[in-house]
This record gives structure tokens, sequence and C-alpha cells, in this order.
């Protein structure tokens, strides 16, 4: 029976009015002695022209199956639409398929005033002058014993210098081998194409795929841009882009910033980009600064990288929004719960625990992984070691180590009156915090603005347990749904596998052993974090003038909840002789 399933976009995604939308999935035809294959992928908007998908047979299948993928544009008119998709095999069988999409005009221009949210400071340089980014991946390689396995040539000639030939995906700038940000960096800017990936490779996101956007950085803080920033990102890049240009918001020579962290570690109030988050808002970042090894970029002088911040340790973003009582500006302030590391363990009982040593980077441990499946010779009795391949990410004891000082800045919108106009305009503030113990806030009233203040000393805080883990097998067939690149690393095991038949007297037995794990699946496990409600107004401190604020109020401990800190801040300009609500 033919069949059609969505993958992207997912149900109730929001979009801007004629963004680029990208449709993907996967058509099954009909399996037997006479397969049925798909003949044809269309997608319409609304009931609209149909526009025929680029179509990818997926190999080794009992069902004929394709993916598919297609971009258009998003209706103009704000408010839901529908996305269909219709897939018909040679034998004329018909399926479809359909989603619901969010159209949400942005208010008013869009664009939050620059001085509505930032941060001061100096970042630490790059480490060394010219193509920075490249030196640092190149580095960087994943070790390889006295001669390279037969999986380490096959990724090496697929992949080049690029993860995971490179030990780490995200390797950071000033601390390639580390996880933990040794060094934080800061940075503010307006938000771009902000939406949750789906595409990461499961492996390294148990806490799921990433919610992600692009900064135009403010001019102070372009020095974090590598050389292969300065190329735009595929179709996000040049949707962000597009953005900037309709907002007029101006985007550095060297680029834009992407900042990603893990989707399941956002609160929900920060996937809503309708409404919390909009394009053209305000971001202020500090965190792990990164070079992207996993996508390199092609420039005349030769191949490099991008940078990123990835994780956020903190995250604030908000701008102008209108209430019955006027605007305002309003942020919201979160912080990473968990850190995943780029290594790898066997012993899942100590997979939070950072002294218990572990299996390598991935690659080395794909590595340690094949040779239990193909490790029958006769000193084991012709019998391998293992019949499964196991992927466990280890998680970082806490988010964060050191002590890490954080402040910004959050203005009003624009004066209310002109010059010379009496009486004189109030500056008033709410905001509430909720935070872990031995984490630090302050909210300071500084004439016109209000600084945000967060502390954080790994040596008094104490880490929230690991959400329950929740096993997980990914089949070659189901990475190939997510993304044929994710599905890869499988199939360079297979090469792996088969050519084991030239190196091991054992070889049928290995091949046999190493085919049935893959056909097993790669186990791995996942996280949920709960979920936790940034905009709670409860023991919220209610608007006062910023030269009032009250000690010890609006900011709330508790420690059953994993985020260090998390919350919102409101500030807005007042007349004294009008009465408005609070």
């Amino acid at each position: 029976m033919t069949h059609v399933t969505i993958l992207q976009p997912t149900s109730n995604a929001v979009f801007t009015p004629a963004q680029s939308l990208h449709v993907a999935g996967n058509a099954t035809g009909q399996g037997g002695a006479e397969p049925m294959l798909v003949d044809t992928v269309t997608v319409s908007v609304d009931g609209g022209p149909p526009v025929a998908a680029s179509r990818t047979t997926v190999p080794h299948q009992h069902v004929p199956t394709v993916t598919f993928s297609v971009n258009v544009q998003a209706p103009v008119a704000a408010g839901p639409h529908t996305i269909r998709v219709d897939a018909t095999d040679d034998g004329g069988h018909k399926a479809a398929a359909s989603v619901t999409v969010i159209v949400a005009a942005p208010p008013g221009s869009g664009l939050t005033p620059r001085d509505s949210l930032r941060v001061a400071g100096v970042n630490p340089p790059p480490p060394s002058a010219g193509d920075w980014a490249a030196a640092i991946v190149k580095a960087n390689q994943s070790p390889a014993g006295i001669l390279p396995s037969l999986l380490d040539l096959a990724i090496w000639h697929e992949r080049g210098d690029d993860y995971p030939a490179c030990a780490r995906e995200w390797v950071q700038v000033l601390a390639p081998g580390e996880d933990y940000d040794l060094d934080t960096v800061g940075l503010s800017g307006w938000v771009l194409r902000p939406e949750l990936s789906q595409r990461d490779v499961p492996f390294s996101h148990p806490f799921g795929a990433d919610w992600e956007c692009m900064v135009a950085l403010d001019p102070e803080f372009t020095g974090l841009l590598a050389a292969g920033n300065v190329v735009l990102d595929g179709d996000d890049g040049q949707q962000a882009q597009q953005e900037a240009l309709t907002l007029h918001i101006p985007i550095p020579d060297e680029g834009l910033l992407a900042v990603e962290t893990d989707g399941g570690c956002v609160p929900s109030a920060l996937k809503d980009f309708s409404d919390t988050v909009r394009i053209g808002d305000r971001i202020a970042v500090f965190g792990r600064w990164i070079v992207d090894a996993g996508h390199h970029v092609d420039l005349p002088g030769g191949t490099s990288y991008r940078s990123e911040v990835h994780p956020p340790l903190l995250m604030a973003i908000g701008g102008t929004r209108s209430t019955p009582t006027g605007e305002l500006t309003r942020i919201v302030v979160t912080s990473r719960p968990y850190l995943a590391r780029q290594v790898y363990t066997t012993d899942i009982g100590n997979i939070n625990h950072d002294a218990a040593p572990d299996d390598g980077t991935l690659l080395a441990h794909l590595n340690n992984e094949m040779d239990k499946l193909t490790r029958s010779d006769i000193w084991h009795a012709g019998l391998p070691d293992s019949t499964s391949i196991e992927v466990h990410p280890k998680i970082a004891a806490k988010p964060f180590d050191g002590v890490r000082l954080f402040r910004l800045s959050v203005r009003p919108p624009s004066a209310l009156s002109h010059p010379g106009v009496q009486p004189a305009e109030r500056v008033e503030v709410s905001f509430r915090f909720t935070c872990r113990s031995g984490v630090g806030v302050q909210v300071l009233g500084l004439d016109d603005h209000a600084d945000v203040i967060v502390a954080l000393n790994s040596v008094g805080y104490q880490a929230p347990p690991l959400p329950p883990r929740q096993p997980d097998t990914w089949t070659k067939d189901r990475l190939d749904a997510l993304d044929p690149d994710s599905a890869r690393l499988v199939s360079f095991e297979q090469i792996a596998s088969i050519l084991t038949l030239f190196t091991s007297p054992f070889g049928a037995i290995d091949l046999a052993n190493a085919e049935h794990a893959l056909a097993h699946g790669v186990e791995t496990e996942t996280y949920t974090v709960p979920d936790v409600n940034a905009l709670d107004r409860a023991h919220a401190v209610p608007f006062v003038p910023v030269d009032q604020i009250p000690g010890g109020q609006g900011i709330v401990i508790d420690d059953s909840q994993p985020y260090p800190v998390f919350g919102f801040l409101e500030i807005r300009r007042i007349r004294p002789d009008v009465v408005v609500g609070s």
C-alpha cells in the first residue's frame, strides 16, 4: 500500500510571510513479487498548484522507499495553512498526507532597537592570525593507532578533515580538547532565522535536535567570526539574509554567527517563534565559542569552517512588545541545564561522572565497537566480544565549570514624549527569575535602564540529577529517513565489516555478527528535560520605578527544576500623570 510521511515541517510550525518552507519526508510504494516504485511526489500549499519534489531511492528496502524534499514559499496571509504531499507509484496507486503550519506576520517593523538588550565586555582574541578555523580542525584529527583502521580509511576518504575525522564536531577555539567552556565569550546582536532543527545526528544529541538561530552581531563582537562565516549557510543562511534586508538589520561583512543548543534544554516559551522569540528581536549570549567541524566551507583560497556559540551557557532574547498599557521591552532568560560531552562510554552507570574513564571521541569509540564485533580469533574461541553497536555519549557532571559572572543591560522602548515636554517620563521594571541554590541573580536599576547580573560558581553549585535514561535504537533506515548524511557512519561500518572477510580467519563469523548488529541498529539513549515556565509571574516583582527595586524579591530558589537560572524581565516608560495597570 502506498504511504506518505511528512517529516518537515512539523505540525503547527510557525513561519513568516513568504519565507522559504522546506518540505521533506519519505514515501513507500508496494512490495511483493512485482514491487511498485514511487514515481512522483508533489507538494501543494492550500490546494494551489502542485510542485514536484526531488526523490532519492533508499536502497535495500523490502518495500520500495524514497525520501523527498522541496522548497516552497510560505503564504503571505497570516494564520493556519495546509501543506499537502501527494505520491503516486508506477502502478497508479496514490497516497497523500498533510500538515498544518502557521504564518505569523511580524508585528510593526519587527525590529527591536539595538540598545534594548546589550552586553559589554571584551572577548579573547583567536589563537592565531589567518584562517584559524581551518588550522584548528586540521590540528585536532581523531588519533589513529600504529595503522589506521578500515573505518578510519573509509571516513577519511568520504569526509576529509571534517568530523568525525576531526575528533570533535564542535571544537572549542581556545580549548580544542575540552567540552567544558573554560573561556566563555559574550555577544549581542539581532535574531534571524530561529528554528528547531530536524536533521541532527542523534548520537551526539541526547537531549534532542538543536534549537538554533543566526545572529547579526553588533560590530564589537565580529572578532568571533571565522573565515567560513562569510559564506551563507545554505537555505537557512539565504533566508536569514533576506530577513535582515527586509528589516534593515546590518549584517557584518564577516558574515552571520549561528547560536545552537540542545532543543530539549530550552524552555518551551523560547520555542514560540511567533511571540516570545521573533525575527528582529535582540539576543545576548554567553557560552562556548567553537568551530563547527561537521560542515566545511569552500573558499577561493581553500577549505575552511564556520564559528558558532554552541551551546550557550546563558542566553537572553527579547524585544519590543505591545500591551494594553503601552509598549515595553520584554526579555526571556535561560541557561544550560545539562552539557552533553563529545566522548563516549561503555559504562552507562557512570555516564555523568567526569572522573570515570571514557571510550574516546566518536571515531575512536566506533573503532572499538567494531573491534568487539569482529574479534572472533582463536584467542576468543572464535566468538566476538559483542553482538551490538552501542553509542552512549557522556554527560558532564555539571553544566559549567569555574566561576562565571554575566551582565545584561535592558532598556525600554524609545521615549514617549518629545524633548522639553513635561512631565518627565518614569522607567519601571517588573521581573521574576528562578534559580538553583548556588546561583546569584540581581536586578540593578540604573537611571533609564536595568542590568541583570548572574553569578555562577561550579564549586557551590549542586547539579540536578539526570532525567530518566530512555534507551533508543537507530536503524540505518530510520537514520536515512531523518537525514541520509546521518546514516553514512553506519554504511562506513558495513564497509569495514565486509572487509574483515579478508583480514580474519573467522571472517564469515565476523561478517554475520556485524551485519546482525547493523540490522538491529545502533543503541543509544535520550533524556527528556522537565519543562519550566520562563514567563511565570507568581512571586514576580510588579512594575516599580528602577530606582525603587525591592531587595530580595522576584528571585525564587527552586532546586526541583534543572536550570541554573531562567525567567523574564519587562521594562517600560510611563508618564506619572497617566494611570496604567501593572
